[in-house]
């Protein structure tokens, strides 16, 4: 990581832009730079994280009336993993102890472990949600805390094709552009300028997706889930040239 930091550092400093053009590993540099700008984004969510609870029961306080009611029958436990299952619903009186399962929905009841302490909610509570906020809050947050990750995972992926995707196209596009100047460069050139260009835009767009993005301006969206906005296009499109003209006139 330390050489993942100077990188960084030689970035911004317009005589080194000659040593990073030539430089193997920028596509690496660009995932770093994500999972780094990720983990920063994941401390300024922390906040709100914190006020999911009441966030959730300010959402039931909505509700006047809301009744929930299922029937759930089945012939033998469905357990996953099979080997030491952490999600278990069995209705056939089979298994009735939570032990360490992290859910455990029975015919009754549903069993939930968010850490050490197992908690219980009856299926008559749900019969009556507005009257039972304390207990459904209770289950709520636990399924969010639950899903969050894979949600934080599949927006890392998200970013990550988006990302790759832009360092790859930015870099055709200059290389095309150059082909016929005198700042000239191989595409694999172009592409690593536009890896080692790309910090600033990535951190921006990363972090601001905890708090907001509203002021990056979002202009489209593409297969509505990669969004692009008109600030980091502009950075995108302008820091690569910038390290193209670091590497033709600044060489000491």
């Amino acid at each position: 990581m330390i050489e993942y930091f100077k990188e960084i550092w030689h970035s911004f400093i317009p005589k080194k832009w000659h040593v990073l053009a030539e430089k193997k590993g920028s596509l690496g540099f660009v995932v770093k730079t994500l999972f780094l700008s990720f983990i920063l984004m994941c401390i300024v969510f922390l906040p709100f994280v914190a006020t999911i609870p009441q966030q959730v029961m300010k959402e039931l306080d909505k509700f006047t009336v809301l009744n929930v009611h299922g029937d759930l029958e089945m012939t033998s436990p469905v357990q996953f993993p099979k080997e030491n299952p952490v999600f278990v619903i069995d209705t056939t009186g089979e298994v009735t102890e939570p032990g360490k399962k992290v859910i455990l929905v029975t015919k009754d009841l549903i069993y939930f472990r968010p850490l050490v302490k197992t908690y219980s909610i009856s299926f008559k509570e749900f019969e009556d949600v507005p009257a039972n906020k304390a207990e459904v809050k209770k289950l709520a947050v636990f399924l969010i805390a639950l899903i969050l990750p894979s949600i934080l995972a599949y927006a890392f992926l998200i970013y990550l094709v988006k990302y790759l995707l832009i360092v790859l196209l930015v870099g055709t596009v200059y290389f095309l552009l150059l082909d016929l100047t005198h700042w000239k460069k191989p595409w694999k050139t172009m592409v690593r300028i536009t890896a080692y260009s790309s910090v600033i835009p990535i951190a921006l767009e990363v972090v601001s997706a905890a708090v907001s993005t509203k002021y990056l301006i979002p202009t489209n969206t593409i297969a509505g889930v990669i969004t692009l906005y008109l600030v980091t296009t502009i950075l995108f499109l302008a820091l690569p040239l910038y390290g193209v003209i670091c590497c033709h006139y600044i060489k000491k």
